[in-house]
């Protein structure tokens, strides 16, 4: 009776010191055939019921598939991209690259590593006022996590890489996105664009990357372009020159 005492002591004790083993198992087959799959599965279950953000965080590799990206492999595993991305130190969704090797967490939230990206730096400044647990790895290294925390809209915007930079540089916006006084009628309308002040012949930029799709004349807006960018954007640029 006495050695069951110990036993579960000590396993009570390796369940709430966040100290990993020391190698991280491997899941080949994301099915419950795979125990180490089963075991991250009933893992991950038991962290959602709980809801107890001290409870022993359990990592897995896996190797990804040649046709995964990380869309399809954090759905494999029933978990946010915003994870496994934080966690791999995966700084676009385009960076994603088949037959690596990932960690894969029993948790879901934001991990932070030590990096200069600028992905990191953005969770860096989502998580500054928040207290996060330390999460140590067979190889010395110390891991910020933060429980159940998702991207913010910037974060997501980079890591989708849908960012916009403006097309015009030491310019002033003199007509907002949203209500306005419209410049002929003086009526209150919606002013579904963006005004910037800008001398004749100033070079205008792209917004971002992408392809004209259209390019024209119009009685209000003048000589004008339309590019096409990824993720469905499209962007107008109109009275040019």
């Amino acid at each position: 009776m006495e050695k069951i005492k110990v036993t579960l002591l000590f396993y009570l004790i390796l369940l709430c010191s966040n100290i990993y083993p020391s190698y991280i198992p491997e899941i080949k087959q994301r099915n419950d055939s795979d125990l180490a799959f089963k075991q991250l599965r009933l893992a991950n279950e038991q962290w959602h019921k709980r809801n107890n953000n001290n409870e022993s965080i359990l990592l897995f590799n896996y190797k990804v598939d040649r046709d995964d990206d990380i869309f399809s492999v954090a759905a494999a595993f029933n978990m946010n991209y915003d994870t496994i991305a934080s966690l791999n130190s995966i700084d676009k969704a385009s960076d994603f690259k088949p037959n690596t090797t990932l960690l894969i967490p029993s948790a879901q939230g934001i991990f932070i590593r030590e990096s200069n990206s600028k992905l990191n730096k953005i969770l860096v400044e989502l998580t500054k006022s928040i207290e996060p647990i330390i999460l140590n790895l067979p190889s010395g290294e110390k891991i910020k996590f933060y429980p159940d925390k998702r991207f913010n809209e910037d974060a997501r915007a980079f890591f989708l890489n849908y960012f916009f930079r403006n097309p015009l540089f030491n310019t002033n916006i003199t007509s907002p996105f949203g209500m306005r006084p419209n410049p002929f009628t003086g009526k209150m309308t919606f002013h579904n664009g963006i005004d910037l002040s800008a001398k004749p012949r100033t070079e205008v930029n792209a917004a971002k990357e992408g392809v004209v799709i259209e390019k024209g004349f119009n009685s209000v807006f003048g000589k004008y372009i339309i590019i096409k960018h990824s993720h469905g954007f499209k962007t107008f640029y109109g009275h040019l020159s």
